[in-house]
C-alpha cells in the first residue's frame, strides 16, 4: 500500500504527467465520437444499399437474370468496430453472389471512402497503441529515481524488490486509468446514440 500511495503522488500531482493524461483523453474522446459519426453514416449508406438491390430485383423478370445479375450483400461489423475503424482487420466488405459459383469479396469503394486515407492511429485504438505505448514507455524510464535515493531505499529492501514494487504500482494505476477512460468513452458513445447488444456490453465490462 505505501508503494501504491507513493506511486500515485507521482505520477498524478505532476503538472506535465496530468498534461499527458489530458491529452490522451481528449485525443481518444474526439476519434471515438468520430467513429460514432462514421458508424451512423454506415447505417444511412446501409439504407441506401437495401433500397437500391430492391429495386433492382423489383426489375429481375425471370431466374436466368437473376443468377447472372446475383445479389449482392453487404458485411456489417458491430457498433464495438467504431473504436477501431481504422485499425480492424476487416472494413466495410461487399461480396457478390452470382451463377458463376464465384463470390467476389471486395471492400466498398464508393463516395468519400475512395478518398479516405487511413492513417497510423486515427481512431480510438490507434491512440492508445501509440500513446499508450509511449506514455508506458516514459513512466518505465523515470520509475527509478536518483542514485542517491536508490541507496537509501537499500538499506531497508533489494534493489530488485524494490523495482518490482515500483513497477507493479506503477501498472497498477497506468491501467486503471487508461481502464476507467476506455469504460467512460463507451458510456458516452452509448449518450451519442450508438446501441450496444447484451453481449457486446457483457464482453467490454468482462
Amino acid at each position: 500500500m505505501a508503494y501504491l500511495r507513493f506511486e500515485w503522488s507521482r505520477i498524478f500531482t505532476e503538472r506535465k504527467n496530468l498534461a499527458f493524461f489530458a491529452l490522451i483523453t481528449l485525443l481518444a474522446a474526439y476519434f471515438a465520437l468520430s467513429g460514432a459519426g462514421e458508424t451512423r453514416r454506415f447505417q444511412a449508406e446501409k439504407d441506401l444499399f437495401v433500397h437500391f438491390e430492391k429495386e433492382k430485383f423489383g426489375q429481375i423478370a425471370t431466374y436466368a437474370q437473376y443468377g447472372g445479375f446475383g445479389f449482392r450483400i453487404l458485411y456489417e461489423t458491430g457498433p464495438l468496430n467504431l473504436f477501431f475503424n481504422n485499425s480492424s482487420v476487416l472494413p466495410h466488405l461487399e461480396s457478390n453472389v452470382d451463377s458463376y459459383e464465384v463470390i467476389r469479396a471486395d471492400s466498398s469503394f464508393k463516395g468519400d471512402k475512395l478518398f479516405l486515407m487511413r492513417g497510423f492511429f486515427k481512431d480510438f485504438a490507434g491512440i492508445l497503441f501509440v500513446f499508450g505505448s509511449l506514455l508506458m514507455f516514459h513512466f518505465g524510464r523515470v520509475a527509478l529515481v536518483s542514485a542517491r535515493y536508490l541507496r537509501c531505499v537499500t538499506r531497508r529492501i533489494s534493489v530488485a524488490r524494490h523495482f518490482l514494487l515500483t513497477t507493479v504500482a506503477r501498472l497498477v494505476w497506468l491501467d486503471l486509468f487508461f481502464f476507467v477512460l476506455g469504460m467512460a468513452l463507451f458510456v458516452l458513445i452509448q449518450a451519442a446514440g450508438i446501441a450496444f447488444s447484451g453481449p457486446e456490453r457483457r464482453a467490454v465490462w468482462l
